[in-house]
């Protein structure tokens, strides 16, 4: 064997333990790097099959609401309910007492018409209001210059009728009993006329 040849081969032999070392740690990098990625996968699948599973099923929705809670949502529900239903129920009431007012007054007016039939006018206007509400001549004609004031002099200026009488009662009384409103729902004038006529 030439002495070249000779002395790469001794010196094969005397790297071969390291070689044989150096491609050992190649395979053991390799084989760590399969099983990393082998790892990766299964983590990836995994992953994948988690997120496809919570896809699939429904979220049930979280009970966040605690007993405060449930007691706010609640009277802000009936605060609502009361802000919408407060007014008809306003209107309900102002409805059922002008007609019943009107009907009682109506009644009385007959019957008090009846009794003096030379009664009419101002005067029946007068005994009216003294019998019905229980006062003096004086403060009954007071009422008939309000009301005539507030329902004969304006838009149209014309004569009192009995119908602006009873319409000034009635609303003046509504309005005395329910201090707390500012004014009517409903147009009450025009509910007491729908039950007096206007030619008395």
């Amino acid at each position: 064997m030439p002495k070249s040849m000779s002395h790469i081969a001794d010196t094969c032999a005397d790297y071969s333990p390291a070689v044989s070392c150096w491609t050992s740690l190649s395979n053991m990098r390799c084989l760590k790097q399969f099983d990393s990625l082998e790892n990766n996968h299964a983590t990836l699948v995994r992953n994948i099959n988690n997120g496809c599973q919570a896809m699939q099923t429904p979220k049930e929705p979280e009970d966040n609401n605690s007993a405060a809670e449930l007691e706010r949502s609640g009277r802000f529900n009936l605060e609502r309910l009361s802000r919408y239903t407060s007014p008809l129920v306003a209107a309900w009431r102002e409805l059922r007492f002008a007609k019943k007012a009107g009907r009682l007054a109506l009644a009385r007016y007959q019957r008090l018409r009846a009794e003096p039939p030379e009664l009419a006018g101002q005067g029946l206007y007068e005994a009216f209001v003294c019998e019905r509400n229980a006062l003096e001549a004086s403060a009954a004609r007071g009422i008939l210059q309000r009301a005539e004031a507030s329902f004969a002099a304006w838009p149209n200026d014309r004569n009192l009728i009995f119908r602006d009488v009873v319409q000034y009662l009635v609303i003046s009384e509504y309005l005395a009993a329910h201090a707390e409103r500012s004014g009517t729902t409903t147009n009450m004038a025009r509910i007491i006329a729908q039950v007096i006529p206007g030619q008395l």
